[in-house]
């Protein structure tokens, strides 16, 4: 999907669960695996643009058991390198506001699943498909669910204050950036494998260049 509103670059788009999903850390191990499967295309088409993607997910409150999506925001490369660096030190100076305990989570061994309670409300930001860093919300009052886009924002040189404040955007410009991404997306769609798709035959016949392209 293509975000209405907030979008910060070219080829910002979403990753969403098909079952309803509150926070990816209470998904199953189906659900899990789908959405890797997506980052793990994502990567490899901005890749080919010689771009770098960060991911993001932010879970606030669980008691309102909305539909979790999960940001994905390419970037040039060199910018995408230094995204590590830039977002540790951007929560670690932001965590006062957020919560009474500094806590920033390391996703890269464990994963997120495995780094975050499945009770707890997140932010979470990740690059590519080598983790990176959560942080439990102790106060959902308090903390900007736009905040990690504006970090993007920042890394990017866009105005934050446009991009988060703008209006969706109109019906011809929407129409344009999902056509745009379909393109792009064609070559990369792993979904074209399963069942139905039109690769389905091929790849059932050569199952080990399915796995390892």
């Amino acid at each position: 999907a293509i975000p209405s509103i907030h979008h910060v670059t070219n080829g910002h788009c979403l990753i969403v669960p098909r079952e309803h999903v509150i926070a990816t850390t209470q998904a199953d191990e189906d659900v899990q695996e789908e959405i890797m499967y997506f980052r793990k295309f994502l990567v490899k088409m901005f890749a080919a643009q010689k771009q770098g993607c960060v991911f993001q997910e932010i879970v606030i409150n669980l008691e309102r058991q909305r539909h979790t999506v999960i940001d994905c925001v390419p970037m040039p490369k060199d910018l995408f390198l230094d995204a590590p660096i830039y977002f540790k030190k951007a929560i670690l100076e932001s965590d006062e506001q957020w919560s009474v305990n500094k806590k920033l989570v390391d996703t890269r061994e464990k994963g997120l699943w495995r780094s975050i309670p499945k009770n707890f409300p997140f932010f979470s930001v990740e690059f590519g498909t080598g983790g990176g860093f959560a942080h439990v919300i102790e106060d959902k009052d308090t903390f900007n669910p736009a905040w990690g886009k504006s970090v993007l924002c920042g890394m990017l040189g866009e105005p934050a204050q446009v991009v988060l404040r703008a209006k969706r955007a109109p019906l011809h410009i929407e129409r344009s950036r999902v056509e745009q991404f379909k393109k792009m997306w064609h070559r990369f769609d792993w979904t074209r494998r399963l069942k139905g798709g039109d690769l389905h035959a091929k790849f059932q016949q050569k199952p080990k260049s399915a796995s390892s392209t």
